[in-house]
């Protein structure tokens, strides 16, 4: 866990698809990269169950997101945790 004492954690998802096409687009193969993602995720979750939020972590879903929706979410939800 990265700030475990943080006033707001968020655990962002995307569908695996979605993460592969993202990272593919910055100009990798799409299937090393999927092999890469996909592999690396299996890996972990082995180690722990990071696709799980933990008490108190919200879940932000950004499968249907662009990075600046993703940005104005996560925003959004900092300014709620504020007030």
């Amino acid at each position: 866990m990265i700030a475990p004492e943080a006033d707001l954690r968020i655990l962002m998802t995307a569908d695996d698809e979605v993460r592969v096409a993202r990272r593919a687009g910055e100009g990798a193969d799409v299937a090393t990269v999927r092999q890469a993602v996909l592999g690396r995720d299996k890996t972990d979750s082995a180690v722990s169950s990071f696709h799980e939020a933990a008490d108190g972590v919200l879940t932000l879903d950004t499968t249907d997101l662009t990075i600046e929706e993703a940005v104005t979410a996560v925003l959004d939800r900092a300014a709620e945790a504020r007030a």
